[in-house]
């Protein structure tokens, strides 16, 4: 099985150190800290978006794939990933040319956005929750 791990790095009388503060036995992929360093979020082996808390990564939500949804999550390949500035909502692209946008601070499910092309690219502006998504046609939309 494999683990997360969480360390500390710093700056020890002028030397690099660093400090193992927690494992987990979660797979993760994509993983990003929220801008306000209170969660960890990344997508699992089921293709589910994950939540944890940062200090202690204790599992605080899991956004489902729902059997009866056509909204599927990302396979392995394609996983893109992104957090707002503002920490609320996490984006997620599906293959099947959808944008799933989750709303952190509700647990929920916020929008679906639809795209006529695949995402190959995907992030929040930083002064805004402005999403810039970009498409193999080489289209740039922002939401």
């Amino acid at each position: 099985m494999t683990s997360l791990h969480l360390y500390s790095v710093f700056d020890q009388h002028g030397k690099l150190a660093v400090q193992k503060i927690k494992s987990v036995p979660i797979q993760l992929q994509n993983i990003q800290f929220t801008p306000n360093n209170k969660c960890v979020v990344g997508t699992n082996l089921k293709n589910e978006v994950c939540v944890y808390e940062s200090d202690d990564l204790k599992e605080l939500h899991v956004f489902e794939q729902a059997p009866a949804s056509a909204h599927h999550f990302p396979a392995q390949t394609d996983e893109l990933l992104s957090v707002s500035p503002n920490s609320e909502f996490v984006a997620v692209t599906s293959k099947r040319r959808v944008v799933l946008v989750f709303n952190l601070l509700k647990s929920s499910l916020q929008g679906v956005i639809k795209l006529d092309h695949s995402p190959s690219s995907l992030c929040f502006e930083t002064d805004t929750s402005l999403l810039l998504i970009g498409t193999v046609e080489q289209q740039v939309m922002f939401y």
